[in-house]
């Protein structure tokens, strides 16, 4: 992963929970459906297992350009045509999308025609209640004001007078 650090976004708790299913299932081929531009979740699972064969999807096709367009390990790569011609999938993910479809019971039955017998579908959607949720409210409120630019100057300005070398008297 990019950071250990969590996010608002549940970047971590996803990543552990898509990689517990992975360790399990050993897949050959995985599709990422909905990845956006990938660095939240398709990126740093493809580094993390580089013998798997990962294909990220998304719709947006800005999104998609912005992660064909970024260093990505040989293993993955991106496209936005929909529906995928590819199927047969060892694993599907259709990380925090299902929130974002229209139709969502015709989407997961879509979904399931590319899972190949055998292989799993992993969905994830925010709850809305959580600690995510309340924190990414935060971050929205500090971004608005301008409270988190100004955080960030004090934050950057901190970390430059700790590591000044002492002056001497």
């Amino acid at each position: 992963m990019a950071s250990d650090a969590e996010n608002s976004y549940g970047w971590r708790k996803r990543f552990a929970l898509v990689a517990e299913t992975i360790d399990e299932l050993a897949p050959a081929r995985i599709l990422d459906i909905g990845c956006g531009t990938g660095a939240g979740l398709t990126v740093p699972l493809a580094h993390a297992y580089p013998g798997i064969e990962f294909l990220g999807v998304d719709s947006d096709t800005l999104s998609i350009r912005q992660a064909q367009q970024s260093s990505c390990p040989p293993n993955l790569r991106f496209s936005d045509e929909q529906p995928v011609p590819e199927r047969q999938f060892d694993l599907v993910i259709a990380s925090e999308v299902l929130e974002h479809v229209e139709n969502p019971p015709a989407f997961i039955a879509g979904l399931h025609g590319y899972v190949r017998p055998g292989g799993r579908l992993v969905i994830t959607v925010p709850n809305g209640y959580g600690p995510f949720e309340f924190f990414s409210l935060i971050e929205v409120l500090l971004n608005l004001s301008g409270a988190q630019r100004i955080l960030r100057v004090i934050k950057h300005h901190g970390r430059a007078s700790a590591t000044a070398a002492p002056a001497d008297d």
